[in-house]
C-alpha cells in the first residue's frame, strides 16, 4: 500500500512526538534511581556496597548523557522532516537510523531498570 508523502510526513512527525516523550519519561525515571541510590547509600557504606553503587551511578550519568543527546537529535529530526516538502531517502534514511537508536537504547535502559530494581530489592531486605 502506497501512502502519500504528507500522511508519510505526519507518521515521522508523530513519532518523533513519540520518542522525546518515552525519552523524557526514561530521563525522569533516572533521576528518580539516582535519588534512591543516594537513600540506600545512606543507609550501607561497605566497600562491596560502594563499588556497587558507583557502577550504577556511573551507568546512570551515562544514561543521562546519551539521553540528552537523543533528545537533541529527535529535534534536529523533527525540525529536517518539517522543512522538506519532499521527504528524500537522506531523511528517511536518517529517520530509520534513529529509531533503532532509540529501540538500542530502550531496551538497554530496561534491562539497567531490572538490574538495579534488583539490586535495591536486595539491598532494602538487608
Amino acid at each position: 500500500m502506497k501512502r502519500e508523502k504528507g500522511s508519510e510526513k505526519e507518521a515521522l512527525l508523530c513519532e518523533a512526538g513519540l520518542w522525546k516523550n518515552s525519552l523524557e519519561n526514561i530521563l525522569q525515571e533516572n533521576s528518580s534511581f539516582k535519588t534512591m541510590l543516594a537513600k540506600v547509600l545512606d543507609e550501607n557504606n561497605s566497600k562491596a556496597f560502594l563499588a556497587l553503587a558507583e557502577d550504577f551511578q556511573n551507568s546512570f550519568i551515562s544514561k543521562d548523557e546519551l539521553l540528552k543527546e537523543l533528545l537533541g537529535d529527535v529535534s534536529a529530526q523533527n525540525a529536517l522532516v518539517n522543512k522538506r516538502y519532499i521527504l528524500n531517502d537522506v531523511t528517511l534514511i536518517k529517520h530509520q537510523k534513529l529509531r533503532n537508536e532509540i529501540n538500542h537504547f530502550e531496551k538497554n535502559f530496561a534491562n539497567l531498570r531490572l538490574v538495579f530494581t534488583q539490586f535495591l530489592a536486595n539491598h532494602l531486605q538487608n
